[in-house]
């Protein structure tokens, strides 16, 4: 099961009420843990974005996600020791920030454990019945809304980082020779980009810029959208 399908779940588990009871669904007995998951989905966003995070996230968050693992499996071993659950919102509240700040590079990541954070609030909220543990379910799924545009936003500075500026290179030495401009890609010279007519350059590069945020938009906000549009759900019912 890919992070996306995790994170539906999740947030439809939710939607269904099902509280911290959603994490036993999908973790439970011989499934993957919390850890791999987040692992996979990690690992599918440094194959598109070309950058290397998952070793790094895992190892520096490690223990806070073991803690995360073990808090859950004794809270749902009774799912009556309020104790247990106030530490579990506490570890998921610190998990989510953490995540949050690695931006565009753990959409997936940020995704289920985005839901978790839902989950774990609404089991609260189960317990309490009270209207205020119910709104402030609403107010995280607006929270974790509102980093749609930040993600789209950390997205075209990312892409737009990989072209250089117009740059200028002489056929031959001697000036007479005519002037070429280009642009790079990644470090490399771009072959679509390269023309005697800097302004048709420029054109090429801004098309090229578009045509590659389309691109990345596709392969990592689109797999998103379905939790996005979810978490509004969520929102509009804890209003």
């Amino acid at each position: 099961m890919g992070w996306e399908e995790v994170a539906i779940g999740i947030a439809v588990g939710i939607l269904e009420d099902l509280g911290a009871q959603v994490l036993n669904n999908l973790f439970g007995g011989d499934k993957p843990d919390l850890r791999a998951v987040l692992l996979d989905a990690l690992r599918a966003f440094e194959t598109i974005l070309k950058q290397v995070i998952a070793r790094q996230f895992i190892h520096e968050h490690d223990a806070e996600l073991a803690g995360l693992e073990d808090t859950f499996k004794d809270y749902l071993a009774t799912r009556t020791n309020v104790t247990l659950l106030d530490l579990l919102i506490e570890r998921v509240n610190t998990l989510t920030n953490q995540i949050a700040s690695y931006d565009i590079k753990t959409v997936g990541a940020f995704s289920i454990v985005g839901g978790l954070n839902l989950a774990v609030h609404q089991e609260f909220y189960l317990h309490t019945k009270a209207p205020e543990d119910g709104k402030r379910i609403g107010a995280i799924a607006e929270h974790l809304l509102a980093a749609k545009a930040f993600l789209q936003q950390k997205l075209h500075e990312y892409n737009a980082s990989r072209f250089s500026e117009i740059r200028v290179y002489h056929l031959a030495k001697r000036v007479s020779r005519p002037l070429y401009y280009y642009i790079d890609l990644n470090g490399i010279r771009h072959p679509e980009g390269m023309s005697t007519d800097r302004s048709a350059v420029q054109l090429e590069r801004d098309k090229q810029i578009a045509d590659q945020f389309a691109i990345l938009e596709k392969q990592v906000l689109t797999p998103a959208s379905a939790v996005f549009d979810r978490w509004a759900q969520i929102s509009q019912k804890y209003a």
